[in-house]
């Protein structure tokens, strides 16, 4: 078993899941727009190679969703749209109304429709950011709520030394 740090928000409405989407047309042009989920609570998780360091806090700590347990986002509380200028305003409706709960044939919407729906949208980015103050765990990364060691510190490493 292998060690992750767990990252938590000390404070509500502290962690975003970010997604950067885009397609791209049969003579090469490509469209896009992101979407951000703001949660009252959350975690997300770092391998234990890359430790939290205190310059990050200030600006929010990334995670990658695909590691760790999961980011068990909870309680929903904002949802923002940034589309580049080529969408309509039908389009953006469209889309936006994945978010407000209108589902496609197999019963998907928000981010399960983006990740598994029947579309031609691509993701290009997507993270988990953690707004500081927060709480830095170390977990086993196979053994679900495994704390080997709680309340870790931020390393003091600069960008230049890491």
């Amino acid at each position: 078993m292998s060690k992750l740090f767990r990252i938590q928000p000390l404070e509500k409405k502290s962690i975003e899941y970010f997604v950067d989407v885009y397609s791209k047309d049969k003579d090469g042009n490509i469209r896009g727009w992101t979407v951000t989920e703001v949660y009252r609570w959350g975690q997300g998780f770092r391998d234990f190679d890359d430790p939290v360091s205190e310059y990050e806090i200030d600006d929010g700590v990334l995670c990658n969703p695909q590691i760790g347990w999961g980011c068990e986002l909870d309680d929903l509380c904002a949802v923002h749209f940034d589309f580049d200028d080529s969408f309509t305003d039908e389009e953006r409706a469209d889309i936006e109304s994945r978010w407000d709960g209108v589902e496609d044939d197999e019963g998907r919407w928000g981010t399960a429709w983006l990740y598994d729906g029947d579309h031609d949208w691509l993701i290009e980015e997507d993270y988990v950011r953690i707004l500081g103050p927060v709480q830095i765990d170390v977990v086993l990364d196979e053994v679900y709520n495994s704390v080997v060691e709680e309340n870790i510190p931020p390393t003091s490493r600069t960008y230049n030394e890491a």
